[in-house]
C-alpha cells in the first residue's frame, strides 16, 4: 500500500501487479512518486510484498485496507479473491483479463477507466527526464529503429516487416528492446515503431518517443490513435499489416516534407504528458469515487 493526502486528506492505496507490464508499472511508480510512505506488489496469488521488506497475504491486506484507505487503484492484474475482498471503491485504468464476468458485475464498486466507463480519462503521463531537447538530426550511417518488446510477441510482426525492408534497403537495423531504453538511446535512434497487434496495448513506448522527438510509426489500436492526435503526431498503420508499417516508415525516415509536419505537431504537444495533467484527472476521479 502506498498512501498519500489527496484533497479532503483521502487516503488512497496502491496496489502493483506481479506481471504488470511496462505502462501498468510506470503509471504506479509515477503515481506514487509524490512521497508516499509504503507500497505493495502481488508477488503471487497468496502474498504481497511492501516497499520495507515485509510480506503480508492478500486476504489480510485487502482487511486492512478496508479499514486503513479511502481507495484502491490497481496496476496491472490482481487475483480476484483479492477484489472479492475489498469492501471499499478500486480501480483498474486497464480491465484486467477475465474480468467481464458475473462477479465483477455483481461487485458494483469496481471501477474501469477507459473512455467507455468514466467521464475522466486518466492522461498518460511521461517522467521528466524525457522533456529535453531532442537532436538536431538523426542522419546516421545506418537507419535504427527502435521497438519495445517488455514481454509482447512482437517478433512475428518484426520478421516480416524487416523482409519487406530487405527489398528497398540493407543499412536497416532493428532493435527490439527487453526494457525501456534511456532517453540517452533515443539520440543514435532513427525512427521509433509500435507494431502491436492488441487492440488496448498501451506498452509500445509511444508516448516517451514522442516527448523525445523521434519519428513514430504505431499500429492503430486506441491508446495509440490518442497519443498520435490521429496520426496528427506521427504515422499510424492497421495492425498486423508489415506492407502498411514499412511503407509508413520509410516515408517517415526519407519523406521530410510529410515527416516533418508530424515532428513539429509532437513537439508542440508533448505538454499533454505532463505528470500534472494525470494527476489533477486522478483526484476528480478519486474524489467522484467516494462521494
Amino acid at each position: 500500500m502506498r498512501c498519500f493526502k489527496m484533497s479532503g486528506q483521502m487516503r488512497v492505496a496502491r496496489i502493483l501487479g506481479a506481471q504488470a507490464r511496462f505502462y501498468a508499472r510506470k503509471s504506479f511508480e509515477g503515481d506514487t512518486s509524490g512521497g508516499a510512505s509504503e507500497s505493495w506488489t502481488v508477488t503471487s496469488d497468496d502474498e504481497a510484498g511492501s516497499g520495507t521488506g515485509a510480506v503480508a497475504p492478500l486476504k489480510s491486506l485487502a482487511t486492512r485496507l478496508n479499514t486503513s484507505a479511502d481507495l484502491v487503484h490497481i496496476y496491472g492484474a490482481v487475483p480476484g479473491g483479492f477484489l472479492r475482498s475489498l469492501t471499499i471503491p478500486f480501480l483498474f485504468e486497464t480491465p484486467p483479463a477475465g474480468t467481464r464476468n458475473s462477479w465483477w458485475s455483481r461487485l458494483g464498486k469496481g471501477n474501469a477507466v477507459d473512455e467507455d466507463t468514466t467521464k475522466h480519462p486518466i492522461p498518460e503521463a511521461v517522467d521528466e527526464a524525457w522533456f529535453r531537447d531532442a537532436p538536431s538530426s538523426r542522419r546516421l550511417q545506418r537507419v535504427r529503429i527502435g521497438s519495445l518488446g517488455g514481454g509482447r510477441d512482437l517478433r512475428r510482426m518484426i520478421e516480416l516487416s524487416i523482409a519487406r525492408f530487405s527489398r528497398f534497403r540493407d543499412d536497416i537495423d532493428w532493435d527490439l528492446f527487453d526494457e525501456p531504453p534511456e532517453p540517452a538511446v533515443f539520440d543514435k535512434l532513427s525512427l521509433w515503431i509500435d507494431p502491436t497487434v492488441e487492440e488496448n496495448d498501451r506498452d509500445g513506448f509511444v508516448a516517451e518517443a514522442l516527448v523525445a522527438g523521434a519519428p513514430v510509426v504505431a499500429a492503430a489500436n486506441r491508446p495509440n490513435v490518442e497519443r498520435l492526435q490521429d496520426g496528427r503526431c506521427g504515422f499510424l498503420v492497421p495492425p498486423g499489416d508489415p506492407n502498411e508499417l514499412v511503407h509508413a516508415a520509410l516515408t517517415a525516415l526519407f519523406k521530410d516534407e510529410l515527416a516533418q509536419p508530424r515532428l513539429t505537431a509532437a513537439r508542440e504537444s508533448r505538454d499533454r504528458f505532463r505528470s500534472a495533467n494525470r494527476l489533477e484527472v486522478l483526484q476528480r476521479l478519486y474524489d467522484e469515487m467516494v462521494q
